[in-house]
């Protein structure tokens, strides 16, 4: 087998695996961006919710350090 016709195969396989994903048509580009902004968001919002999660747990953490102290001085 040549490689010229080694890679009009690959092409047809790569065309094929794109029409099964659904990128084959001329709205592929748009669909691919709007995946990568979706991706992301997401990656966003992850940041978001364990920046959140630790900042509940280290006032909740220094909030009972806090109460401790004041029972402390008020013995």
């Amino acid at each position: 087998m040549d490689e010229a016709k080694l890679r009009e195969i690959l092409r047809e396989e790569i065309r094929a695996a794109f029409r099964d994903v659904g990128l084959a048509d001329d709205e592929a580009h748009s669909d691919v961006k709007d995946l990568r902004s979706l991706i992301a968001a997401y990656r966003s919002a992850q940041k978001t919710i364990f920046k959140t999660v630790l900042t509940f747990f280290t006032i909740g953490v220094l909030s009972l350090v806090s109460y401790g102290f004041i029972g402390k001085i008020n013995q």
